[in-house]
């Protein structure tokens, strides 16, 4: 590994999560020797770990299942676990070349959408008042068409 990988990857949770993914990979394409021994070298000296030896036995009992996707601990393997990690390694990434977590496009989106909102709940009682005055304007109108043409 190079300098910038070991220090994005010196959060332990991170490096247990990117870890763990690549094991899930392993599981997912069937290779199971390569995940064995993946796990052998990686995982397995997390497994006295306080807050990550619980999590350490979930994901070895993915060994067991011949569809991890089918099991019980199918969350493990599951799009939103992968998506939770590269989310937080690409925050790890940002935050270690000091460049801001949202692009100037997100951060710009993100304020015309703001201002798209407010702008629809402010407008939006002006034209049920608009579409009310129109109403009675309409019924009004037709009324004296009828007196008129009587």
């Amino acid at each position: 590994m190079d300098e910038m990988s070991l220090r994005v990857l010196d959060n332990i949770k991170l490096l247990f999560d990117v870890i763990c993914l690549h094991f899930v990979g392993l599981v997912l394409n069937k290779k199971w020797v390569e995940a064995v021994l993946f796990a052998q070298k990686y995982i397995a000296h997390f497994g006295n770990h306080p807050v990550y030896g619980q999590k350490v036995k979930d994901f070895m009992s993915l060994l067991a299942y011949k569809d991890p996707l089918e099991s019980p601990m199918s969350g493990l393997v599951g799009e939103d676990f992968r998506q939770q990690v590269l989310e937080s390694l690409n925050l790890a990434i940002l935050a270690h070349l000091n460049l801001p977590q949202l692009s100037a496009m997100e951060v710009l989106i993100r304020q015309t959408t703001v201002v798209r909102d407010i702008l629809m709940q402010l407008v939006r009682p002006l034209i049920i008042i608009l579409l009310h005055m129109f109403t009675i304007f309409s019924l009004c109108n037709s009324s004296f068409e009828l007196i008129l043409f009587s």
